[in-house]
């Protein structure tokens, strides 16, 4: 349990920094709309993207190692928790103050994901049901069309937000798929080869990675990368660990199921509430407040 709950913590640090890395390389591109599987290969020559994807890589392998004994509500809070970290890297890459306000919905943020951590309960997931793999298989061609849909509506003001969902759905997809491959006889990792290359879970989750990659790269492209991060960690929330708690028996401790729901619904709040933090940040050594509209 303790090793779960570290692993979180070093989750929430390496998801919040390699976001500001993979917006200060989606930031050289040029402005299009839609995504863009292309735009990843480009990315990929930019050491900040490199730097950025190294670290989302070290947080998804730490995420696996609180997925064996956390809920998949516990470790998406911290997940959400990650756009704080976000926020916080980003004022100091960009020289910017997050303000009153950005300090107290932080404190907020961390609140919550304290509450969340301390009342789950440290349990394997179910084995999955027919039905739960088959559905968790359908929904990567299902976030392929509607990635598609959102690249041929052409530019729009919800579009960044559009494919910053799509991304935050494929990742919650991820975690759900690593927590169904980590139960039974024990984590995926220590499987044979050849069992885990059969395992359609596993081609699932490499799918459900793949569109959340390309996805996220074409949203931080058209989007303050606040906005969008927080769109992603939203989405990436809400879902899988709704059917981490109806499907897979995630709980929490015994007489505390009031704080973790509690802990639950002001972590990914305070997370929603750090998308007005574009609004809020000033260059650092200035007064000035930018307008609304900036």
């Amino acid at each position: 349990m303790v090793l779960a709950l570290v692993a979180l913590v070093a989750t929430v640090l390496c998801y919040g920094t390699a976001t500001v890395f993979q917006d200060v390389a989606a930031g050289q591109e040029d402005r299009r709309s839609g995504a863009d599987p292309f735009l990843i290969v480009r990315l990929f020559r930019r050491l900040p993207y490199v730097a950025g994807t190294a670290l989302d890589g070290a947080g998804f392998l730490l995420s696996l190692l609180a997925l064996r004994r956390l809920p998949v509500f516990a470790v998406q809070a911290g997940v959400a928790a990650s756009i704080g970290v976000t926020a916080v890297v980003a004022a100091v890459v960009f020289g910017l103050r997050l303000g009153r306000r950005g300090w107290a919905v932080l404190g907020l943020l961390g609140t919550g994901l304290v509450a969340v951590a301390g009342s789950a309960a440290a349990e394997a997931a179910r084995p999955e049901t027919t039905g739960l793999w088959v559905g968790l298989c359908a929904g990567v061609a299902v976030l392929t069309v509607l990635a598609w849909l959102v690249s041929r509506r052409g530019p729009t003001d919800w579009s960044a937000s559009a494919l910053a969902a799509v991304s935050g759905l494929a990742y919650g997809g991820v975690a759900l798929t690593a927590r169904l491959l980590s139960a039974g006889d024990g984590s995926f990792l220590s499987q044979g080869l050849l069992h885990l290359l059969a395992d359609p879970l596993l081609w699932a989750l490499l799918g459900y990675g793949a569109i959340g990659l390309v996805t996220f790269a074409s949203a931080l492209r058209e989007g303050p990368v606040t906005t969008v991060a927080a769109v992603v960690v939203v989405a990436e929330t809400v879902a899988p660990s709704m059917a981490g708690l109806l499907l897979l028996g995630d709980r929490a401790r015994p007489g505390l199921g009031w704080l973790a729901g509690l802990g639950f619904v002001v972590t990914v709040l305070a997370a929603w509430l750090l998308t007005r933090l574009d609004r809020d940040r000033v260059p650092a050594g200035t007064t000035d407040r930018p307008s609304p509209g900036r």
